[in-house]
């Protein structure tokens, strides 16, 4: 392809190509009509043709992200700048079927019937159709998975501020555990910028996110947690008290494998003040007279 997004096709193809600004606007368009569905303007018929409409959109979606990821990388792009343009269509595209929203009505109910449960079957396309993207492109997955977490932390906070949400959080749960199929172990996408999110869950007493938010954590190595700070500098000593914080959190389920990975941090740039106020907070968070500080997880 050449950089203005003309198709180099082999003989007997179509040569019929969208530029990646025609293939963004498009995602963005299809996004809109379904959120305009959803939001209950066009009808009742509109939203109860949904359920007959699903399958044929996914395929569709699916498709079009594909060639959006390849009109990406025909323009050289680097795996983050692709990663960041696929999220934001597929973000765009999906959402009105896929992401749990208070107040608004849902184009697919969940139902306990699995057989019925058009709901849980959009989010296996929608995760299927991630996983594809990450075949096609190997080199976008880690940019794309970090972009993904967050996007998820920040739903989940969403939901669960909202009041009388329960159908809502019932969405959420199938959520996570539909993205709990991603690769999350195969690479080392966490950021600094993902700390915050990461902060916000970690001491949630929901234990459904703070399972899911341990188990997409789970393959972070030592030297990946602080990758993004200058070695001695006052942003490590910040980093690392937030990572202290992190890692004592009481209603974080850790594995021995992360707790052994946060050992391997150069806790020694703490200063004696900051590290004092840390284990001052964890003494009063896991204060518990059945379980001696000793015993917990942290001082094993």
């Amino acid at each position: 392809m050449d950089p203005v997004g003309h198709n180099k096709y082999e003989k007997g193809e179509q040569p019929l190509f969208f530029t990646l600004e025609i293939l963004g606007n498009l995602l963005r368009e299809l996004g809109a009509i379904w959120w305009e569905v959803r939001s209950g303007r066009n009808g009742d018929e509109a939203l109860q043709s949904a359920e007959q409409q699903a399958g044929g959109v996914a395929a569709l979606l699916r498709e079009i992200l594909r060639a959006f990821v390849t009109a990406a990388r025909a323009l050289s792009y680097t795996p983050e700048r692709v990663s960041r343009y696929v999220w934001s269509g597929a973000q765009e595209a999906w959402s009105p079927w896929v992401q749990p929203a208070p107040a608004v009505a849902w184009l697919l109910p969940a139902r306990a019937d699995a057989a019925a449960d058009h709901y849980g079957d959009m989010l296996a396309r929608f995760v299927a159709t991630l996983r594809l993207l990450c075949d096609d492109f190997p080199d976008m997955e880690e940019h794309l998975l970090g972009q993904v977490w967050e996007w998820t932390i920040q739903i989940y906070m969403s939901v669960h501020s909202a009041q009388g949400a329960q159908e809502c959080r019932l969405q959420m749960s199938a959520l996570l555990s539909a993205l709990s199929r991603l690769h999350w172990k195969r690479h080392q996408w966490f950021r600094g910028q993902h700390l915050h999110a990461a902060l916000q869950i970690c001491r949630s007493t929901d234990r459904e996110v703070t399972a899911w938010c341990s188990a997409t954590l789970s393959g972070t190595r030592a030297d990946t947690w602080v990758r993004d700070v200058t070695a001695g500098g006052d942003d490590l000593a910040h980093r690392l008290a937030a990572l202290l914080s992190l890692f004592t959190a009481a209603t974080m389920p850790y594995s021995a494998q992360q707790l052994e990975a946060a050992c391997q941090l150069p806790w020694w740039y703490l200063s004696e003040a900051t590290l004092e106020e840390a284990l001052d907070n964890y003494f009063i968070e896991h204060y518990d007279p059945m379980l001696p500080y000793h015993d917990a997880p942290q001082f094993r």
